[in-house]
């Protein structure tokens, strides 16, 4: 996506193939786009309808990639997001959830290599495993919810190979103390109706 591009713009661009239940865009620790971002359509035609219509489309100057996002034909994934009660669209609650089609613009390879192998029950280091959070977890939200805590140096979502959220986070705390804190604060949270599992990472 051009980085101009917020959630409305999207919104409004995608509004042309359907109805857009939800825009958002990705963004960074200081609030700029990645240059990514998803769509949600209440039905499977008006997703096909934008992929056809904007797949390999320029704007500005950035030619879009445009595909099935990753809860696609997953009852249990759109149950779990909509149930996310900081989700602000209350039609995306009051569609069928198995109906529900997410188009995510681009993929980003960075969360894997970042969270590649990394699993709970560490020693005691700057690195976070959180396990449990909702599927409808953005990157952006990671850094709302651990960043009060201390500074964090990156913070990713981990998938599954096929793009499929897994609803694990990897955290990288630059002060050894604010991770102590993190666990001390947040293990257990109710997070979005899931109860956050946090620990200590470690990488095999």
């Amino acid at each position: 996506l051009p980085y101009s591009m917020n959630w409305q713009s999207l919104k409004d661009m995608f509004k042309e193939c359907g109805h857009v239940l939800r825009a958002d865009v990705e963004l960074d620790f200081n609030g700029f786009s990645r240059g990514f971002g998803s769509v949600i359509y209440p039905t499977k035609d008006e997703m096909m309808r934008a992929i056809d219509t904007f797949n390999g489309m320029e704007v500005e100057g950035r030619v879009l990639e445009v595909r099935e996002g990753r809860f696609n034909n997953r009852r249990e994934d759109n149950d779990r997001y909509n149930q996310d009660p900081q989700d602000p669209e209350e039609d995306i609650r009051d569609a069928e959830p198995d109906l529900v089609q997410d188009i995510t613009v681009h993929i980003d390879e960075t969360a894997t290599k970042f969270t590649e192998g990394v699993n709970p029950g560490g020693d005691r280091n700057c690195f976070i495993h959180c396990s449990n959070l909702p599927f409808s977890t953005a990157r952006s939200d990671l850094f709302d919810l651990f960043g009060p805590i201390g500074k964090i140096n990156n913070a990713e979502l981990k998938p599954q190979e096929n793009g499929q959220p897994t609803g694990v986070a990897v955290v990288e705390y630059e002060n050894l103390v604010d991770a102590d804190f993190c666990i001390q604060k947040l293990n257990n949270y109710n997070y979005g109706g899931c109860s956050l599992q946090i620990s200590y990472a470690k990488r095999d």
